[in-house]
Order: C-alpha cells, then structure tokens, then sequence
C-alpha cells in the first residue's frame, strides 16, 4: 500500500488544526508496520483515512499499482462486538458467503483460541478474548490488509503481552500486511517488522527491524539499544 501527501484538517472551536501535513508512508503486504507516537498526534486519524471511515482533505491512498488499496479489516481499540450476539455469529456478523460459514468459522475459532465459546456472549468473556473474538470477525472478513488502532491497550501486561504473542502466530500462519499503531515502544519492538515514528503531522524515521527473529528478548543487548535510539529520537520531536 501506497500513501502520498496525506493532509487532514479538522475545525475546533472555530480554529483549524491540522493533523496530517503530507504523510508519505509504504506498506508493505506481508510485514507488520508499527505507527508509533504519542497520544494526539494522528495515529488513529492515519488509520480512519485508510479504512475509509473519514476522508482526507489531500494525498492518495493506492495498493501498489492499482488505485483501489483493497479490502481492509479494521481493529479498534475496543472490541465493539455486539453484546446481544454469541461469540460465533459476532465473527460471522457481516459475511455473505453463506455457504462457506461453517467452515470458516470452525477455522477462525481455532486461529484464534476460541473454541468452546462459541455460545458465549461478549459479557461471559475476558478483554483479552473480548479482542481475539474481534480479530476472528476481521479475518472473517478475509481482508487483504489489517488495520490496528491500539486493540491491545485496555488490556493488563500479563494479557497484552499474550495477545502480542498470540497476533504474531496468527501474523505468521495468515501473512497478511498488518498496520499497527501504538504510543509504547516495547510494543512496537515486539511486533514490528519496520517501525516509523509519527509526529508533527509527518512520517518521520522509520526503523527496519525485519531481520530480528521473533519471538524477541527485549533485554537483549540489541533491542535495548534500539530501545534506546527510539527514546532519543522521540525526545528530539518533543523538544
């Protein structure tokens, strides 16, 4: 996926404040990009442009060659399952191939570590497998790229750690291209295979990590000294 010249604007008290000033960000189709910046500074906006939920005032948004990104799945900060709905046809809410339901549920519920709740509803479940249920009804969805607005950030360290682990098998056995915005850097250590820090309405620095191995030790020499250079690289932008 290709973005060029992205600017949005949006009209607060009577002002306008400009989010995104020409972002120019690659996606690629298979790796993990990780948006990482502070609270405020356009992430979610970023993400709201490219799944079609606002429009933007300038810039383009293409996959590859063609002028059509594709089919993109979103997941939100909050779950947003439908509360009157069992775990099963939360994952299946909006999919028409009817004849490959079954199927494809049974497939997503074992991706995702759900089977057995299928008769749940979102109240009987954990935050954590409150947003593996969201997951499911994404990849229900079977996108051609996933978008991912902080969907682990509500949750304890001991679940988000977890589901950090849990999206990075899923990440493996689906390979899809994932865009995955966070304010905490040992989040985007964890998961990305490129970094890029957003701040000032831009696409500044981006940092590849495809050649770190997963599962990563974020004690390690080299990732706290990657650790490190995002902290100081960050602190120059809030300067």
């Amino acid at each position: 996926m290709r973005i060029r010249g992205l600017r949005k604007n949006y009209q607060v008290s009577g002002r306008c404040l400009e989010v995104l000033k020409g972002l120019d960000l690659d996606l690629a189709d298979e790796g993990i990009t990780v948006v990482l910046g502070r609270s405020g500074c356009g992430k979610t906006t970023l993400l709201r442009l490219i799944a079609g939920l606002e429009t933007a005032d300038w810039g383009e948004i293409a996959g590859g060659e063609m002028t059509d990104p594709g089919k993109i799945g979103v997941i939100f900060q909050e779950p947003r399952l439908m509360p009157w709905l069992t775990v099963e046809k939360n994952i299946l809410f909006g999919v028409k191939k009817k004849r490959q339901d079954r199927e494809a549920l049974s497939y997503l519920l074992a991706l995702t570590g759900l089977i057995g709740f299928e008769k749940a509803r979102p109240f009987q479940l954990s935050g954590g497998m409150q947003q593996r249920v969201a997951l499911a009804r994404a990849l229900a969805y079977e996108p051609d790229f996933l978008l991912m607005d902080e969907p682990f950030a509500a949750l304890d360290y001991f679940t988000r750690t977890q589901m950090q682990q849990e999206l990075l098998r899923i990440h493996q056995k689906e390979n899809k291209g994932i865009l995955f915005v966070t304010h905490s850097i040992e989040e985007a250590l964890t998961l990305g295979t490129k970094i890029v820090i957003l701040e000032n309405g831009i696409c500044g620095k981006s940092y590849d990590l495809g050649d770190v191995a997963f599962p990563r030790d974020l004690l390690s020499e080299e990732m706290l000294s990657r650790k490190r250079e995002l902290i100081l690289r960050i602190e120059e932008y809030c300067q």
